[in-house]
């Protein structure tokens, strides 16, 4: 279990035979919002299982519900999750940016992007904040709180699972994400894209190899905020500058022009 801030952790690495996503995890206020949550999961025909006591301790929280996207990733939905209000960074990072945004977000590709679309927006009630298309792919950014998006959907080929493409954490100072960048570079995993600037939650990071292979993460600092009321938009263009692949020095910029 790897923790944060002050919740009792964060990200949980478990062992396995392919490098893959077990779960992923959203919080509502209490109770209450969670029976909401399970009546209008299962109006749409989802199979859901409450957990609470022992079981749910595991997640170190006080109840949760658990089930599939259409895409077939696990979900869990929960409430109380424990806290020792304590946290120190054993390299020194001001911070990690959570909060009332989470912990960060998650990149996932799915085979059936308008399926699984409509599932977030209207089961779940995420809102769209952004969307772009690259030939006949399309992706589309998604919040379920400020954070500009807390998952990102893109699509794949039939013949693909779908799969966590990135995970984001995001620092307090711009120095610890320059700290980190050496730090990763000198490491055996290296930097995959170079640090950059997105233009749709104004993000300066990098992306570098996980000790999971396929799973990248992004590391970044000073991610722009948005409220239920911004409209979404149609992306053009991905980065204000930089996020140059570390083999070719190509853009993806470049990259999704071709």
């Amino acid at each position: 279990m790897l923790k944060i801030d002050e919740r009792a952790w964060r990200i949980a690495v478990h062992p396995g035979e392919r490098a893959q996503l077990s779960y992923l995890g959203f919080e509502v206020q209490g109770p209450a919002e969670l029976g909401r949550a399970k009546r209008a999961l299962e109006a749409a025909g989802v199979v859901v299982k409450r957990i609470s006591g022992s079981a749910a301790e595991q997640r170190s929280v006080e109840e949760l519900l658990r089930f599939e996207d259409p895409a077939g990733n696990v979900l869990e939905l929960f409430y109380g999750q424990f806290c020792d209000y304590t946290f120190q960074s054993p390299r020194g990072v001001s911070r990690f940016v959570t909060g009332t945004q989470g912990l960060g977000h998650a990149v996932i590709g799915v085979s059936d992007f308008e399926t699984s679309l409509a599932f977030y927006t209207d089961v779940l009630g995420f809102l769209v904040s952004d969307y772009m298309y690259q030939g006949d792919s399309a992706t589309a950014f998604l919040r379920c709180g400020p954070r500009e998006h807390t998952i990102a959907l893109y699509g794949v080929t039939k013949d693909r699972d779908s799969r966590l493409q990135h995970f984001m954490l995001e620092v307090g100072e711009l120095d610890d994400v320059g700290i980190a960048y050496d730090l990763v570079q000198d490491s055996e995993f290296g930097v995959t894209l170079t640090l950059g600037r997105h233009t749709n939650d104004a993000m300066v990071s990098f992306y570098c190899r996980t000790p999971s292979p396929g799973i990248q993460m992004e590391y970044g600092w000073a991610g722009k905020q948005m409220t239920p009321r911004d409209a979404s938009v149609r992306m053009t263009k991905v980065d204000v500058w930089g996020h140059r692949t570390a083999k070719t020095g190509q853009s993806i910029n470049d990259m999704i022009r071709k």
